[in-house]
C-alpha cells in the first residue's frame, strides 16, 4: 500500500522553506522541485498520513499557515498553494514528443547561449561547497585500479598475497627456491643429485 506524506524543508534556522505532499523518495530529492533538497536529512521533516487526500489537505494548510514569499505572505518559496500534485502520472508517448517539440532547438531558453566564465566559477565553488573534497571517492589511477581489484574479495574469499622469496646469496639476482638465486639454486641440485647417484 502506498503511504503518502507531507514534508517540510528547512533552513539552517530552523524555519521552513518549502512544503510538498509526496510517497517514497519524493521528499528526499531535488528533481521535479523549483528548490533544492536540503543537505542533510535532519532538516526534513516527515508526517505520514492515511490518503492521499489528506495528505493534501495538510499540504494546503502548512503552505497557508507559513504563507508564500512570492505572494508577500510568508517565507515560504512554494510556487502554488498545495493540492495540485498528481500521484503516479505517465505521459502518453504522443505527449513525450510534443514535450520534446516545445523544448528543442530554437524553441529552447538557452538556445545559442553560453555561460559566462563568472558564471561557470560560481557554479564550480557551489558544487565544490555542497559536495566537499573529504566527501568524495579519490580518483584511482590504472595501476591502482587493478591492484584493488586483485587484491579484494573475490567469492566471499580474500585472495593469498603471493609472497616470493629474496634470495640471500645474490640478492641482485632473479628469484628463485629456497631463498637462492636460479644459478645457485641448480648448483645446489646438481650437487644434490651426484651424491644421491654416489
Amino acid at each position: 500500500m502506498t503511504q503518502f506524506y507531507t514534508y517540510l524543508w528547512l533552513r539552517e534556522n530552523g524555519t521552513p522553506y518549502y512544503i510538498g505532499k509526496g510517497n517514497g523518495r519524493r521528499g528526499f530529492r531535488s528533481q521535479g522541485h523549483n528548490v533544492h533538497c536540503p543537505r542533510f536529512k535532519s532538516r526534513i521533516i516527515v508526517q505520514h498520513w492515511e490518503s492521499e487526500e489528506k495528505s493534501f489537505e495538510m499540504e494546503k494548510w502548512w503552505i497557508s499557515f507559513f504563507g508564500r514569499k512570492d505572494l508577500g505572505t510568508g517565507i515560504l518559496r512554494n510556487m502554488t498553494d498545495g493540492g495540485d500534485g498528481t500521484s503516479g502520472m505517465v505521459h502518453s508517448v504522443l505527449a513525450k514528443c510534443l514535450i520534446r517539440e516545445a523544448n528543442t532547438g530554437e524553441k529552447n531558453h538557452f538556445f545559442g547561449k553560453t555561460h559566462s566564465e563568472e558564471t561557470r566559477r560560481r557554479m564550480s565553488e557551489i558544487q565544490k561547497a555542497r559536495h566537499p573534497e573529504t566527501s568524495r571517492i579519490p580518483k584511482l589511477t590504472r595501476s591502482e585500479a587493478q591492484f584493488l581489484s586483485w587484491a579484494t574479495k573475490r567469492k566471499g574469499k580474500y585472495r593469498k598475497t603471493r609472497v616470493r622469496k629474496i634470495p640471500t646469496c645474490h640478492p641482485e639476482a632473479k628469484y628463485g627456491a629456497h631463498g637462492l638465486c636460479k644459478p645457485c639454486y641448480m648448483q645446489a641440485y646438481h650437487k644434490k643429485a651426484k651424491g644421491a647417484s654416489a
